[in-house]
């Protein structure tokens, strides 16, 4: 149950904050967004299937 909790805390963070997901063993997709659909469950959007680089933003 605690590990639950932690998770929950670290996705709703992690959708705060608009942080991206990466998946380095997905062959499929290799980066989303987090986001959360009509009935309030974590899903992903922003679906990328590769990329060469990303843009970061100055601190």
């Amino acid at each position: 149950e605690l590990l639950i909790d932690e998770k929950q805390r670290f996705l709703e963070d992690v959708l705060a904050r608009g942080v991206k997901l990466f998946f380095t063993h997905d062959t499929e997709v290799a980066m989303s967004d987090l986001a959360k659909d009509e009935r309030g469950k974590f899903t992903t959007s922003n679906d990328l299937g590769e990329f060469q680089a990303l843009e970061l933003e100055a601190a």
